[in-house]
């Protein structure tokens, strides 16, 4: 599904990985999405990348963002666990 969306876009499944999470991870800093919305979109970014894993990395990008989620999932206080990795992620210059 992904693989044709990246050919239709001109762009490798890993820009197309980074720009989806990117726009979730954003969205969600934004107040455009919920915390549950982007964790779920995460979790099906990642599974998606899974289906994928012998063939390319899983880009930097995707997986801090990823990996902020993932830590909101066991946190007492998700959104606020999760925006303060995210604000990490985006500022150090990774998006």
């Amino acid at each position: 599904m992904l693989e044709e969306s990246s050919l239709e876009l001109g762009l490798s499944l890993k820009d197309l990985f980074d720009r989806l999470s990117k726009e979730v991870a954003e969205g969600f800093l934004r107040g455009e999405y919920s915390w549950s919305f982007s964790d779920n979109a995460m979790n099906f970014i990642f599974g998606s990348w899974s289906r994928q894993a012998a063939v390319i990395d899983l880009p930097d990008l995707t997986h801090g963002i990823f990996l902020a989620f993932d830590a909101g999932e066991t946190s007492a206080n998700p959104e606020a666990e999760t925006t303060a990795l995210l604000k990490t992620q985006l500022d150090n210059g990774d998006a």
